[in-house]
């Protein structure tokens, strides 16, 4: 998670995101809205606060800013933003604090209307100890997945394969009643990793795994670097609170499985040393990997209720982005063969560590840097 250096960090970001969340509306709209004051509350018992009239001030609670990552605090940044929103372009309009006007102010920004008060943040619903705060399926479902994943740090490599891809297959399964996907409504965003201005090859790999088989879809977003005080790139996935914990997991075991596979086998490997051997090996492990999931076999029938199962969840993320702009690919650099193919080698029989038990958080915290700690 971001460690802000001070609070006037705080609101120099919060204004250059609210200027970000303006870019939904159009031209026309934009110019109608002043920039509020913002203020970091401490006394807050809810997470945020617009206070129009007068005051035409944006408060969020000092526990927020402090304690929760970007992504959740731009979620309650939208939400009440749609109340400013509401305030300068439905004036003398009448309704309750969350009506029909409030929440077209949402779909604008692509808000969500239930971000306030003691509503969970994404954060604390993924990776939570509290059960409650995921649906009786999903703990089912989890339950199980996390079994198969511990199994997979196996020493018997065949048995360990098996688990991994078994997995896989199951976390596509348990989502094949297009009915019970329709109801699933609850679909969320975290981020992985730390904020750069230049991401790396295998930072693509990875996020291609998540997306084609873990039940997320994968986008690269701004976010800040607290750093040098400036917006980069990280990677945001969308899913539900189930999923997004899983891909979350995955994400930081292979991360994990690179430093281990390399400092077992570098030895081995030093008549390539370059200063990219160890990406150019991570590149083919991973890889390796990929080619493995994708070899899985999935019968015709099962491929079309996958195809109709993620339909709701598609729905969210392109709701969720709805200027999404692809970047030309650049050159890629020579990459040393001879690494690569040792990487893939190994990544196809690649097995995970365990990890998630009753208590993820203690493991994933540590693995994972975005997640709050």
């Amino acid at each position: 998670m971001q460690k802000f250096q001070s609070e006037h960090q705080i609101l120099y970001f919060l204004e250059r995101e609210w200027h970000n969340i303006l870019m939904y509306l159009p031209r026309s709209v934009t110019g109608l809205i002043e920039p509020p004051v913002f203020c970091i509350n401490p006394k807050m018992s809810c997470w945020g606060r617009w206070r129009g009239g007068d005051y035409q001030t944006l408060e969020l609670s000092s526990e927020l800013v402090w304690k929760h990552p970007w992504y959740a605090i731009r979620e309650v940044l939208k939400h009440e933003m749609a109340h400013q929103l509401q305030e300068y372009l439905f004036p003398g309009i009448e309704e309750t604090a969350h009506g029909p006007k409030f929440c077209e102010c949402c779909q604008m920004i692509r808000a969500n209307s239930a971000a306030s008060g003691s509503y969970p943040l994404m954060d604390d619903v993924v990776f939570s100890d509290k059960k409650e705060l995921l649906s009786s399926q999903e703990q089912k479902i989890s339950t199980r997945i996390h079994k198969l994943l511990a199994l997979s740090a196996s020493s018997d490599p065949h048995e360990a394969e098996n688990a991994l891809l078994k997995a896989h297959e199951l976390m596509q399964k348990y989502k094949l009643s297009p009915a019970e996907s329709a109801k699933k409504s609850t679909f969320g965003v975290i981020t992985l990793g730390k904020p750069s201005g230049r991401r790396q090859l295998n930072e693509f790999v990875i996020a291609n795994i998540l997306n084609d088989f873990y039940n997320v879809r994968a986008i690269w977003q701004f976010t800040p670097q607290v750093i040098n005080s400036s917006f980069q790139r990280v990677l945001a996935i969308y899913g539900t609170p189930a999923d997004l914990r899983i891909a979350s997991y995955i994400y930081s075991s292979l991360h994990v499985a690179i430093d281990r596979y390399w400092q077992i086998h570098k030895q081995n490997l030093q008549k390539h040393n370059s200063y990219h051997a160890k990406s150019d090996f991570a590149y083919g492990l991973l890889t390796g990997f990929q080619n493995a999931l994708k070899k899985q076999p999935v019968p015709s029938d099962v491929q079309a209720m996958i195809h109709l199962s993620q339909k709701p969840l598609e729905n969210f993320y392109n709701w969720s982005n709805p200027r999404i702009v692809q970047s030309a690919g650049k050159n890629i650099r020579h990459i040393n063969l001879a690494l690569k193919n040792a990487g893939a080698k190994l990544g196809r029989s690649m097995t995970l560590p365990a990890g998630l038990d009753n208590k993820p958080r203690k493991t994933i915290k540590f693995l994972n840097p975005e997640i709050k700690k």
